[in-house]
């Protein structure tokens, strides 16, 4: 069974780059663009790994991890 891994960036360059890298390295890569998504595609895709921007626009990575603890 491959691993899920889940990428939230808000520069598609970059979540097309790691998701290629990943998808040939044999992981299932996942992408998120929009805050909006973040939350309903981590309880739909149940990731074993995100990757996240720290710099997001409005709340930062720091403040995502914290919103995941609490759910």
């Amino acid at each position: 069974m491959k691993k899920r891994i889940l990428i939230f960036d808000d520069d598609v360059a970059v979540l097309e780059v790691l998701q290629m890298v990943l998808d040939y390295e044999g992981f299932e890569a996942d992408i998120v663009e929009k805050s909006d998504d973040f939350l309903s595609l981590v309880r739909l895709y149940k990731p074993s790994l995100i990757l996240m921007d720290f710099s997001l626009g409005g709340m930062n990575g720091g403040d995502w991890c914290n919103l995941l603890k609490k759910k």
